[in-house]
C-alpha cells in the first residue's frame, strides 16, 4: 500500500513540476535574438531625469522575443573576452565585438540636454548584416520620455525584424501557453489513472494486510 502512495505522490510531483518549468521554457518555433545594450551615455542630465529615460528605455526594450543584456552584463561579457567599452570606438569594433561573443545586435545611445531640449543618437548595429542604422532625433525632455523613445524602441524593434505589436502591449510569454497546457495534461492524466488504480485495488490490499476473509457476497 505505501508503494502505491508513493507512486501516487511521484506522479503528482511529476504534474506540478512539469508545468513549472513548462512555464520557464520558450517554445521552439519562437526564435530568439540577442540585443546587447553596450552604452547608453547621458550629458548634463541630473540622476533623477537619467533614471527616468534609462528606466522608459528598458521598459520598452523589455520583450520575451529578445535576450536583452544590459550595460554591465555587456561590460563582463567583453571582459571575459579581453576586451573593453573603451576599445569600442567605430562600426568595425562593433561588430566584430558582436561576432565574437556572440550577440546578434548591439545598441549604443548618445542623449545630451540642452535646457529643455534633448538631443539623441542611438545606433544600431546588426552582426549578421554588418550594418549600422542610426536613430537621431531631437524633443524637449517630456516629449523624450513619453513619445521619441516609445518611437525609437519600435523603430529598433521593427529593424531586428520583430513584429510590430499593439500600442502597450509586449511579447511577454508568447509561444509558451501550448506547450505548458501539454505538460499540465500529461502529468494530469498520469495522476488520475494511478489514483484510479489505487482507489480500486486498496480494499484488497488493505484486507490481504489484515489477514482477514473477505466477507461472503449476499444475494
Amino acid at each position: 500500500m505505501l508503494t502505491r502512495w508513493f507512486i501516487l505522490f511521484v506522479l503528482c510531483f511529476f504534474s506540478v513540476g512539469s508545468a513549472a518549468y513548462a512555464t520557464s521554457v520558450q517554445d521552439d518555433s519562437t526564435e530568439q535574438v540577442t540585443l546587447a545594450v553596450v552604452r547608453v551615455h547621458f550629458r548634463d542630465f541630473s540622476k533623477e531625469e537619467e533614471a527616468l529615460v534609462r528606466r522608459a528605455l528598458y521598459d520598452r526594450l523589455n520583450d520575451s522575443r529578445l535576450i536583452l543584456l544590459k550595460e554591465n552584463e555587456v561590460r563582463a561579457a567583453l571582459t571575459a573576452e579581453g576586451m573593453r567599452i573603451l576599445d569600442l570606438s567605430n562600426e568595425h569594433a562593433y561588430l566584430e565585438a558582436g561576432r565574437r561573443i556572440g550577440f546578434d545586435f548591439l545598441l549604443v545611445g548618445e542623449l545630451d540636454k540642452i535646457g529643455d531640449f534633448v538631443e539623441v543618437d542611438f545606433r544600431l548595429y546588426s552582426v549578421s548584416k554588418q550594418s549600422e542604422l542610426v536613430y537621431p532625433e531631437g524633443k524637449t525632455f517630456e516629449l523624450l520620455v513619453n513619445e521619441e523613445i516609445p518611437s525609437i524602441i519600435e523603430s529598433i524593434h521593427r529593424d531586428m525584424g520583430l513584429e510590430p505589436l499593439p500600442d502597450g502591449q509586449l511579447a511577454v510569454g508568447k509561444g509558451r501557453a501550448g506547450k505548458t497546457w501539454l505538460w499540465v495534461a500529461a502529468g494530469g492524466a498520469a495522476t488520475g489513472v494511478v489514483f484510479a488504480i489505487l482507489r480500486d485495488g486498496s480494499s484488497d490490499e488493505l484486507d490481504g494486510d489484515a489477514g482477514l476473509p473477505r466477507p461472503p457476497v449476499v444475494p
